[in-house]
C-alpha cells in the first residue's frame, strides 16, 4: 500500500448578491464535506467553488500549455518545449498539473452531487445546482480524455478527501460517463442562467464535442442544432466585439470571466503581447508566431488577422487613441485585449470556452463528415463566420467570400480546419484539431520541428502514479 495520499480540500467561498462577482470571491475556509453542508447557502458555496477550481484550473499553465501545442505558435523561455513539441522534466510537471486541476473540479463536483439533494428543499434551485455540478464533472473528464488519454472515471465523493485508487478507463468509457452526466444536467439547467453559469447551451456545446470526438456526426449536428436555434446566443456583428472585456458578448455560450478589480489576479493576456503593447506594460510576449504557418499567408481582408496577430509593421491605438507600433521582429497575438487595464496584472477578459461561431462551425464539420458533403444549411453557418471576419453582413450572401461549392470532401475538411484556426485562434482549441483532423504530425514538421509521436497525450503527473494504488509506472504515457 503506497503511504502517501494528496489532500483534495474543498474551498468554500464567500456568498455575494451580485452575479457578477460570485467568481472573484477568495477562499473563506477549508472545511470538510461532512462538517460544511446544512443549507441551501452552503450548497450555492460548494458550487461556487467549482467555478472557483475551473478558474484556477483556466489561468496561465493550462492556456500556455495547450496553446503551445499550436502549429502556429511558439514559446519563448522555460516555455520553449512546450511550443517545440519536446518535453523537460518542468513541462512534464506543468501538463501534469493539467489533470490534477480537473480533477480537483471533479472531486469538488462529486461532494456537491452527493449533498445538494440533502440539504436543498427547492426543486427549481436544487435543479440547477446538480446540473452545473454535472457539468462540471463531465467537461473536465472531457478535456483530461482528449489530452491525458484513458484516465480514472471519478463519481464517487471523497470523503477523506484522499484519492480512492482507481484504474485508467478506456476513451470509450470516458465519453459514456461524460454523455450520461450532461443528459442528467441537460435536463437540470435552465436555458438561461447568471453571469457566466452553465446553462443549456452550454450542456449542449459539450454534448457536440463529445459526439464529434467519438464520430457521432448525428447527434454532433443535432446538439450544435439544439444552441443554433434557441435564439438565446447571436453572432456579434464585428468580431473584435466578442472579446469586449466590459461586456461578455451575447455570442459566449460558457466563458471564464476575470475582471481587473477581482482578488484573484491573472496576467493570460500579458503572455500572448509584446513587451511594448501599449494598451498595459509589463507584457511578457512568452507565445510568439510562427512563420512556417498559415498566418504568414493569410489574407489581409480578413480582419481576424488584425485582430488575432501584429507585428511591428501593424498600427495599434494606445490608452490615449493614438497610433503606435511595437518595437519587436516577432508576431504577437492580440486576441485579448483591455483598453482600461491598470497593469498586466490588473485587466479585464473573458476566456471563451464555448462560442456560436464555433457551434455554427461544429454543425458544418460534422455535416461534412456524415456523409461527405456540405448541406446547404452547413454551408450558410459557416459562411456566416467567414463574412463576419471579412467585415461583411453575415446574412448578405457574398460570392466572393463564401465557400465555393465545388470543393471535395477532403477539401472542405482542410478548409474548415483552417477556418476554425483563424477564428478560433488562441482560445485553446488549435491542438484539439490538430489531433482530429489526424493533422498533429504533418503540421508540426512543416512548422520546423520534429514529430515525436509521444506529443499526441500529456504525461500523467508523477504524483497520481505514486498516491493511486491502482497504478504503477507502466501506466505512465508512452514515451514519458
Amino acid at each position: 500500500m503506497k503511504a502517501i495520499k494528496i489532500i483534495l480540500p474543498i474551498f468554500i467561498f464567500l456568498i455575494t448578491t451580485s452575479c457578477e462577482d460570485f467568481l472573484d470571491e477568495v477562499p473563506e475556509d477549508r472545511l470538510t464535506n461532512t462538517s460544511f453542508f446544512r443549507n441551501e447557502q452552503d450548497a450555492i458555496s460548494s458550487v461556487n467553488s467549482i467555478y472557483a477550481a475551473l478558474k484556477q484550473t483556466y489561468d496561465i499553465n493550462l492556456v500556455s500549455e495547450i496553446n503551445l501545442k499550436s502549429d502556429y505558435m511558439d514559446g519563448r523561455g522555460s516555455r520553449v518545449p512546450s511550443g517545440a513539441f519536446t518535453s523537460n522534466s518542468v513541462t512534464m510537471e506543468r501538463q501534469g498539473a493539467i489533470w490534477t486541476d480537473f480533477y480537483r473540479v471533479i472531486g469538488r463536483a462529486n461532494i456537491s452531487i452527493e449533498n445538494i439533494p440533502l440539504i436543498v428543499e427547492d426543486e427549481s434551485l436544487r435543479d440547477k445546482l446538480l446540473g452545473e455540478c454535472y457539468f462540471a464533472r463531465a467537461f473536465s473528464h472531457l478535456q483530461i480524455g482528449r489530452l491525458f488519454g484513458p484516465a480514472p472515471i471519478r463519481i464517487e465523493p471523497i470523503d477523506d478527501f484522499g484519492l480512492i485508487p482507481a484504474e485508467r478507463s478506456p476513451v470509450s468509457d470516458l465519453y459514456g460517463q461524460i454523455v450520461e452526466d450532461l443528459l442528467l444536467a441537460e435536463g437540470l439547467l435552465p436555458e438561461t442562467t447568471s453571469y457566466g453559469r452553465a446553462n443549456k447551451g452550454s450542456v449542449q456545446m459539450a454534448l457536440a464535442v463529445a459526439y464529434l470526438w467519438q464520430g457521432n456526426t448525428e447527434l454532433a449536428i443535432q446538439n450544435a442544432s439544439k444552441v443554433i436555434d434557441s435564439r438565446t446566443y447571436q453572432l456579434e456583428q464585428v468580431y473584435g466585439e466578442v472579446f469586449d472585456p466590459e461586456n461578455p458578448s451575447e455570442e459566449n455560450i460558457f466563458f471564464i470571466r476575470h475582471a481587473r478589480e477581482s482578488g484573484f489576479r491573472t496576467n493570460v493576456p500579458a503572455w500572448y503581447h509584446a513587451a511594448d503593447w501599449p494598451e498595459f506594460s509589463g507584457s511578457f510576449f512568452v507565445f510568439l508566431g510562427n512563420r512556417n504557418t498559415f498566418i504568414v499567408d493569410w489574407d489581409d481582408n480578413d480582419l481576424r488577422k488584425s485582430w488575432n496577430i501584429y507585428d511591428k509593421d501593424t498600427p495599434l491605438i494606445n490608452q490615449d487613441g493614438e497610433t503606435v507600433f511595437v518595437d519587436s521582429e516577432s508576431i504577437h497575438f492580440g486576441k485579448f485585449r483591455d483598453p482600461n487595464a491598470i497593469s498586466a496584472f490588473e485587466l479585464s477578459y473573458h476566456y471563451p470556452i464555448y462560442r456560436l461561431a464555433e457551434a455554427y462551425l461544429i454543425y458544418a464539420e460534422a455535416d461534412i463528415r456524415d456523409d461527405g458533403n456540405l448541406s446547404p444549411q452547413g454551408r450558410e453557418y459557416w459562411n456566416q463566420v467567414r463574412r463576419r471576419g471579412y467585415g461583411r453582413d453575415f446574412n448578405t450572401p457574398a460570392p466572393d467570400i463564401d465557400i465555393p461549392t465545388t470543393l471535395s470532401t477532403n477539401e472542405l475538411l482542410d478548409e474548415i480546419f483552417l477556418e476554425r484556426g483563424k477564428e478560433l485562434m488562441g482560445e485553446s482549441k488549435r491542438w484539439f484539431d490538430m489531433l482530429r483532423f489526424e493533422k498533429a504530425e504533418e503540421l508540426i514538421t512543416q512548422a520546423g520541428y520534429t514529430f515525436e509521436p509521444r506529443v499526441v497525450l500529456f504525461p500523467l503527473p508523477i504524483a497520481e502514479i505514486n498516491t493511486n494504488d491502482a497504478l504503477t509506472e507502466a501506466d505512465q504515457n508512452p514515451g514519458y
